[in-house]
């Protein structure tokens, strides 16, 4: 299955997508990232933390990982991948 990183909005549990998850755990390898309500990292630390994270597990894993935003979320994915997406 290809891996699926779901990125929250401002709730920082990805509350809003919880019915869909179960539907794309089927056909993806789900995973989700929370963020505390206490967190006060930066938008910047928070690029830098979804960024390493995804590398990791893309190059533990030898597959490819799909980015989904909810709200915060969509803002920050491509945030994520942007600075990435002419590096081949």
């Amino acid at each position: 299955k290809p891996l699926v990183l779901y990125l929250p909005g401002l709730d920082g549990g990805g509350i809003g997508g919880a019915l869909q998850f179960r539907d794309l755990a089927e056909t993806f390898e789900f995973w989700r990232m929370t963020i505390s309500t206490d967190d006060r990292s930066t938008f910047a630390e928070l690029i830098e933390t979804v960024t390493e994270f995804v590398n990791d597990a893309a190059v533990s894993l030898d597959r490819p990982m799909i980015l989904i935003g909810e709200s915060f979320g969509g803002m920050l994915a491509p945030a994520v991948v942007l600075p990435h997406n002419n590096k081949k």
